[in-house]
C-alpha cells in the first residue's frame, strides 16, 4: 500500500531537520531517532560515531537556523539555496573545472535508485544486471534499493510503502553480490570474478558495477577494474562516507564514474543527505533520452535533478524537501570550515588519532581489531568485543552500544552523551566502530591533538563491559 501525505510544514527546525526522509531519521516516542540521538540536542556531546550518526555542530546550527527563519518568513527561496549549494559543492570538492552535475537524495540508500533510472533511460529495452561489492557493509537498505525495491516503510514522497516491494514491477534487475569479508574477517578481492561476470553478460544486460571506497568499516575497492572495463559498465562508486581525497574524486569523474557521496558521515550533518556526481558525458545521454520516470516518481522530486535536465525534471513531483536542503547546508558549513586546514594537516591528525586508538585497543583485554585495518580508511577503526575469550554477538553488541550512547559515562562526566558507531554484522559475527569527522578533526587540531578524552572513551567501553551491560 502506498500513500502520499507529504509534510510541507515548517513548524520547527527540530521537526524539519528530522523529516523529508525515511523512518530512520525521525524522532520516536523517547525524542530520539533509531540511533538513540536527537540531532538538535547537540550540547555536551562527545562524538566518535560519525560513521553512523551525528548531531549539529554549533557553526552548522547557526547557519541552518538562519535559513530556516528565512524560509518561515518567505525571505529566502528554496531554489536559491539549492543553486548556491551546487556551486559550493563543486568548489569544495575541487572539481569546478570539470563538467559534471549534481543530483540529490535524502540518503545514501536513496541514491542507489539513480543508476537504475539512468540505465533504463539510456537502454530502455535491456534488462539490468547489478554487481555489488561489500553488500554487508553498505548503508542500511542499500542492497534492496540497488535491486529496485523499497528499503524502508516510507520515503520523502510516500508516507507508507511496502518495504521490499518493487518500485516498478516492470523493472527487472539481476543482482550479483561479492562479499566484503570471509568468515574470518579477511577482506576479499573479487577483481577477477567481477571481470569474468562482465565479460559473460555484457551483451545481454545493461551492467551496473557498484564499487565502494569507504564502507562501514572503511573498506576501499581497487578502482583499476574501472579502467579495464570502462566501456561495458555504468560504474557507480560509493564514496558515501566521503572520507577520500579530492584527487580521487577527480580521477573517478574523468573515468565517467557515477559517484555517491553524503554529507552526514565525515562532515557530520544530521542524518541523512545524499548527492550523486555525474559526468557531463552521462548527463548529455540522459538529456537526449525520452523523459520517463520508470516508477521513480515514487522516490525523487523535481528538485533532486540538475536544472540542465529540464524535461526530465518536469516528470517528477514539485515538492521542496526543506529537511534535505538544510541537512546539506549543515554539511557544507563543515566542509567550508575544514577547507581552511591543509589536507596534509588533516590527514596527519587522522593518522595520529588512528594510531592512538589502535594502540589502546590492542592493549585492551576486551577488544580485537578487525583484520586488514591497513586496507581501510584511517578515520574509522573497527573492532570486535570479547569477554572471557568469547566474542560478543551482534545482539549483545547492540545492547552494549545502546547503553553507551544513552547513559552518561562516569569517565567523561563533562559530556551528557557519548556516541560511537553502531554494530555491523558480517556472517554470524559483528563489530563496532570508532569514527571521527570534520568537526572532531578541527577540534583536535585546535587543541594540540589532545587525545586524553579518546583514552577515556576506550576506558568507558571497558567500564560498560565490566558492568555486564551487554
Amino acid at each position: 500500500m502506498e500513500t502520499t501525505e507529504i509534510d510541507t510544514s515548517l513548524v520547527s527546525l527540530e521537526h524539519t531537520i528530522t523529516s523529508g526522509g525515511d523512518e530512520r531519521i525521525e524522532l520516536i516516542h523517547n525524542g530520539l531517532n533509531k540511533y538513540h540521538i536527537n540531532p538538535s540536542d547537540n550540547q555536551d556531546v562527545f562524538n566518535r560515531g560519525t560513521c553512523t550518526c551525528s548531531v549539529f555542530t554549533d557553526e552548522a546550527y547557526e547557519r541552518v537556523s538562519y535559513l530556516f527563519n528565512g524560509f518561515q518568513k518567505n525571505t529566502i527561496a528554496f531554489e536559491d539555496v539549492r543553486r548556491d549549494q551546487v556551486k559550493s559543492l563543486k568548489r569544495l570538492l575541487n572539481n569546478a573545472e570539470l563538467d559534471y552535475h549534481i543530483f540529490f537524495a535524502p540518503s545514501g540508500s536513496d541514491l542507489c535508485y539513480y543508476p537504475l533510472l539512468f540505465s533504463k533511460l539510456m537502454n530502455p529495452d535491456k534488462p539490468i544486471m547489478s554487481l555489488v561489492t561489500c553488500p554487508e557493509e553498505l548503508g542500511s537498505g542499500s542492497a534492496m534499493a540497488i535491486q529496485g525495491k523499497f528499503f524502508s516503510d516510507k520515503n520523502q514522497i510516500l508516507n507508507s510503502v511496502e518495504k521490499g516491494a518493487s518500485v516498478n514491477q516492470e523493472l527487472t534487475v539481476e543482482y550479483r553480490s561479492f562479499n566484503a569479508r570471509d568468515e574470518h574477517g579477511v577482506i576479499l578481492d573479487h577483481h577477477e570474478a567481477i571481470k569474468e561476470t562482465i565479460a559473460r553478460y555484457k551483451n545481454e544486460y545493461t551492467i551496473i558495477g557498484n564499487l565502494v571506497i569507504g564502507s562501514k568499516s572503511g573498506i576501499e575497492d581497487n578502482i583499476s577494474i574501472v579502467e579495464e572495463c570502462q566501456e561495458d559498465v555504468l560504474w557507480v562508486v560509493d564514496l558515501c562516507q566521503l572520507r577520500t581525497s579530492r584527487d580521487l574524486l577527480q580521477k573517478l569523474l574523468e573515468l565517467n564514474c557515477v559517484i555517491m557521496i553524503t554529507g552526514s558521515k565525515f562532515y557530520q550533518s544530521p542524518p541523512f543527505c545524499g548527492a550523486l556526481l555525474v559526468s557531463d558525458t552521462i548527463n548529455d545521454k540522459l538529456a537526449e533520452a525520452k523523459p520517463n520516470t520508470w516508477g521513480f516518481e515514487k522516490v525523487y522530486t523535481k528538485y533532486d535533478f540538475p536544472t540542465e535536465l529540464k524535461a526530465l525534471r518536469e516528470e517528477f513531483i514539485d515538492y521542496k524537501n526543506y529537511g534535505l536542503l538544510l541537512r546539506w547546508e549543515s554539511a557544507i558549513v563543515e566542509m567550508n570550515l575544514l577547507n581552511e586546514y591543509k589536507e596534509s594537516v588533516v590527514n596527519l591528525a587522522i593518522s595520529r588519532w588512528n594510531q592512538h586508538i589502535t594502540e589502546l585497543l590492542e592493549s585492551s583485554p576486551y577488544s580485537h581489531l578487525m583484520r586488514d585495518q591497513e586496507k581501510t580508511n584511517s578515520s574509522i577503526i573497527s573492532f570486535r568485543v570479547k569477554v572471557d575469550g568469547d566474542f560478543l554477538s551482534h545482539d549483545q553488541l547492540q545492547t552494549l552500544h545502546k547503553a553507551i550512547v544513552t547513559e552518561p559515562s562516569p569517565l567523561l562526566p563533562q559530556y551528557r552523551k557519548v556516541i560511537i558507531g553502531q554494530p555491523v554484522a558480517y556472517g554470524d559475527n559483528s563489530f563496532v566502530r570508532f569514527a571521527i569527522g570534520s568537526h572532531n578533526v578541527r577540534y583536535l587540531l585546535d587543541h594540540d591533538m589532545d587525545l586524553s578524552e579518546d583514552t577515556l572513551l576506550v576506558q568507558t567501553i571497558e567500564h560498560f563491559i565490566k558492568e555486564g551491560r551487554y
